[in-house]
């Protein structure tokens, strides 16, 4: 048995904005609540661009032989395509869009239906990073003997600007606090109203 330890915030439904949305390495998070099938909707995508700059007057562009530039294409309401971050050229860009079809695709090799797993999204302000709760159906769930079943979850963490590596983890877990604070809790995010932990048991 591994136990893994990260800092979390209290769960919330749907859609989280405004200023008391959880941070991400001090940056706001965005959740999203959905089927695995309907909640793609929510995931923006990513091109990559020469890191470049123009000089004044618009006479020429210098590009760095080194650097690429990440950019968010147009995502929902926002129109705009927005630089999130600065990779090296040997950096590989994993899309989140590629981490959920793969996560759909090994469901499917199971026969386990997208449109019936029930899935969690929380992504970073302009999508830098993404961390996607995949809820597997009740009868995958796991009960140790003590009444209290724990769910078949795989989690997977990813971002498109090298801030974190990709991560899939797949189990049985179970939420652990320390002061018995009720609640579905989330990790990595910075809670400002408790210094709980999440234990991970798998």
């Amino acid at each position: 048995m591994q136990t893994a330890h990260f800092q979390q915030v209290k769960g919330q439904s749907n859609m989280i904005t405004g200023d008391n949305r959880p941070k991400w390495f001090n940056l706001p998070v965005n959740s999203y609540e959905d089927t695995l099938k309907d909640i793609r909707s929510f995931v923006p995508e990513f091109e990559r661009r020469p890191f470049a700059l123009t000089q004044p007057g618009n006479e020429r562009t210098l590009m760095n032989k080194r650097l690429d530039t990440i950019v968010r294409k147009p995502f929902c309401d926002d129109q705009n395509y927005i630089p999130v971050g600065v990779v090296s050229k040997e950096y590989t860009l994993v899309p989140h869009m590629a981490v959920l079809d793969m996560a759909t695709q090994a469901l499917e090799k199971v026969r386990i239906a997208p449109e019936k797993v029930q899935a969690k999204l929380e992504v970073t302000e302009y999508g830098e990073r993404m961390a996607l709760s995949i809820y597997l159906p009740k009868k995958f769930s796991f009960d140790p003997g003590d009444n209290h079943p724990m769910k078949m979850r795989l989690e997977c963490f990813n971002s498109v600007d090298g801030s974190t590596r990709f991560r899939a983890l797949m189990g049985w877990f179970r939420v652990v606090c320390s002061n018995q604070w009720p609640g579905y809790w989330r990790y990595p995010f910075r809670c400002a109203a408790s210094a709980c932990w999440r234990s991970w048991v798998g």
